[in-house]
């Protein structure tokens, strides 16, 4: 069975998460994805466990060469490898562009954390994350232009710009009223119950129910009826005003049960509630063992391992690859003998360091 991307070929010199992670997208498409590596290899590969997992997240069933492009002789391989290409991806910039420095400018960390507390990063490289969908968004789009043209584009976008765009809602309040948003810890600002805790005997939910019907539905649920009609709390902006009362009331009727209660008296009867769970009990999550994200690959050695694949599902695509990450320069031999290159010629880049080569 054909996928969509078949017989394209992307060039990736893209490094850490956002560039990798967007041809990442691409390779579970069908794309044959060339991993471009400097001979020492990429920034990811030399910060221990944590590049591990970048470099296991985000660069499943690619192919590496790893090119010294100081070198005009590294500079012409990567020359011929661009002019087979389809799509080339790079990131460029003037000033190192990392996910903290965009969360902190964006606004991001301005409004996340308690209000008497120092501004909080959010807990995981969101920005980076989240531009990689964009990137890959984009580049699809000027290559189905390309497909209906004939004519090539160049697709940019950045951290900072994908970090503001994430606040939409936010930024839609803050350009209505010119009022910037405030740190206030869980719970949103303008309804109420929204995104607040509710402490159980053995966890804690977080619950939203601001609608009337919603709330009226969930006082009910609880066996209080009463407290829809209570002057403090019979409107959103009473609520909103009276929160840390709504929250005494609320929380003192989850403290008696169990996670598993609230949320089998909540969710079937259509009131929002999640649990909050830890990586532990997500990777147990019924849901999220039926939904496929987290996918087992053998990476070059054969040990097999389990990473995560890509967040949706194509009929064309059965299933994502089950190949890992490839060892640093694993396909160098390979890549030079399709552009032409003789034995000889590639023992001779290989012997004065000009590419570095891996058997897997």
């Amino acid at each position: 069975m054909s996928t969509p991307l078949d017989g394209v070929r992307v060039v990736d010199f893209g490094q850490f998460i956002a560039a990798p992670a967007a041809t990442q997208v691409l390779a579970d498409l069908g794309a044959d994805v060339i991993k471009v590596e400097p001979i020492h290899g990429e920034s990811s590969r030399s910060i221990g466990i944590y590049g591990d997992a970048i470099l296991r997240n985000y660069n499943r069933n690619k192919r590496c060469i790893a090119l010294d492009l100081k070198d005009v002789r590294g500079q012409q391989v990567a020359r011929e490898l661009i002019a087979g290409a389809d799509i080339v991806v790079q990131t460029s910039k003037y000033r190192a562009g990392l996910d903290i420095a965009a969360q902190a400018e964006s606004g991001i960390m301005w409004v996340t954390g308690e209000a008497d507390r120092e501004p909080q990063r959010v807990g995981f490289p969101v920005v980076d994350a989240a531009a990689a969908h964009v990137f890959a968004q984009a580049i699809l789009g000027a290559y189905i232009r390309r497909l209906r043209t004939g004519d090539g584009d160049t697709v940019e976008t950045s951290l900072l710009e994908v970090a503001v765009h994430l606040q939409g809602p936010n930024w839609g309040e803050y350009l209505l009223t010119g009022n910037d948003p405030v740190r206030k810890g869980n719970g949103q600002a303008t309804v109420a119950p929204a995104a607040d805790v509710m402490p159980t005997r053995d966890g804690a939910i977080v619950v939203s129910a601001y609608s009337v019907v919603h709330f009226d539905r969930l006082c009910n649920l609880l066996g209080h009826p009463e407290l829809a009609s209570d002057p403090r709390f019979e409107t959103n902006e009473s609520r909103v005003r009276n929160r840390p009362a709504l929250l005494e009331e609320l929380r003192s009727e989850f403290a008696k049960m169990t996670s598993d209660e609230a949320m089998t008296l909540l969710t079937p009867n259509g009131v929002v509630a999640g649990r909050i769970s830890s990586y532990r009990e997500v990777h147990k999550n019924p849901d999220v063992e039926a939904a496929g994200i987290f996918i087992d690959v053998t990476d070059p050695t054969g040990v097999e391992h389990t990473t995560l694949g890509s967040p949706w599902h194509l009929h064309s695509i059965p299933r994502f690859s089950t190949t890992g990450a490839p060892a640093l320069g694993q396909h160098t031999v390979e890549l030079l003998t399709e552009l032409g290159y003789t034995a000889a010629a590639i023992d001779d880049l290989a012997t004065t360091g000009v590419v570095c080569s891996r058997k897997a």
